[in-house]
């Protein structure tokens, strides 16, 4: 990182070849302007997108409370990370960690508090459109989410893939329930799909209850709708039917075994709780032990 710092302001003088084919000047003073302006653009650019995630989150969770679905919202992170403190009726405390897209090494920054309850990994990535959503869920969990637990013992209860591109003309939503109203005008700028102010519910992955370990649990079970108890907060919120909930959650299974040759691990992903037809890797060495 120090390195590349260093190399960015001088590239005029150490790649003046590279400038040139993209068509930028070489000459020192003129490429030093532009690169504060660039910069600057870069920096702008950081800050709309870190304050759009924390909008649209901030919504919802006011939401949660105003059903009176949650006791209280706290913000408790810094300015380089999003965390809340979301408590229950009855005082159960839920970690919330907001993450930018799915495949960003950022989501391997994390550390699951002591006065968590549960933890939950809120991922928004309202600027990439590139892949389905899908794409970057399996990309989230088989190479960084997992491999993490595994290695460094801390479990993570839930993902949750939702932001305010979620419904809209740009990323249909097929779902049947929501919400409609102005949570959507107060969560995002984005119009809802048909014209509707309509939010559907997010998508949830239900992840392993115990952390994963080769020899002492490895397959844990995953939760369920009454063991992660914000997907069931989520669920009721945006009113659907208990009887659908199954429906309307994934389940993130992990596997691990140990030869001597390393420590091995097998990721299943499958489309509601009864799917049949999950979407599974292969076992795949884990470069760091445990």
């Amino acid at each position: 990182m120090f390195r590349l710092q260093r190399l960015l302001p001088r590239l005029a003088r150490v790649a003046p070849k590279l400038l040139a084919e993209e068509n930028i000047p070489t000459d020192e003073n003129e490429y030093q302007l532009l690169y504060r302006v660039a910069v600057e653009t870069v920096r702008g650019e950081f800050s709309a997108a870190v304050g759009e995630k924390k909008r649209f989150t901030e919504a919802i969770l006011d939401y949660l409370k105003t059903r009176q679905l949650i006791r209280q919202w706290i913000a408790k992170g810094s300015k380089r990370r999003q965390d809340y403190l979301v408590e229950l009726k009855d005082g159960y405390k839920i970690c919330i960690e907001a993450k930018g897209a799915g495949d960003g090494n950022n989501l391997t920054i994390w550390e699951r508090p002591s006065w968590a309850d549960e933890f939950v990994i809120w991922s928004q990535n309202p600027h990439s459109l590139k892949h389905e959503p899908g794409a970057g869920v399996w990309s989230a969990l088989s190479i960084r989410l997992f491999p993490k637990i595994l290695v460094e013992k801390q479990n993570v209860d839930a993902f949750v893939f939702f932001d305010g591109r979620c419904g809209s003309s740009i990323r249909r939503c097929p779902k049947k329930f929501g919400i409609e109203g102005e949570l959507r005008s107060d969560a995002t700028d984005i119009p809802g799909q048909d014209d509707r102010k309509w939010l559907p519910p997010p998508s949830i992955y239900l992840m392993p209850r115990r952390v994963v370990h080769p020899e002492d649990n490895p397959k844990p079970p995953v939760h369920t709708t009454d063991s992660c108890r914000f997907a069931a907060v989520l669920l009721k919120a945006f009113n659907v039917p208990r009887r659908h909930w199954s429906q309307y959650v994934n389940r993130a299974e992990v596997e691990t075994k140990r030869d001597s040759e390393g420590t091995y691990m097998k990721v299943s992903l499958s489309a509601g709780l009864g799917s049949e037809s999950p979407v599974v890797s292969n076992f795949k060495k884990i470069k760091r032990t445990t």
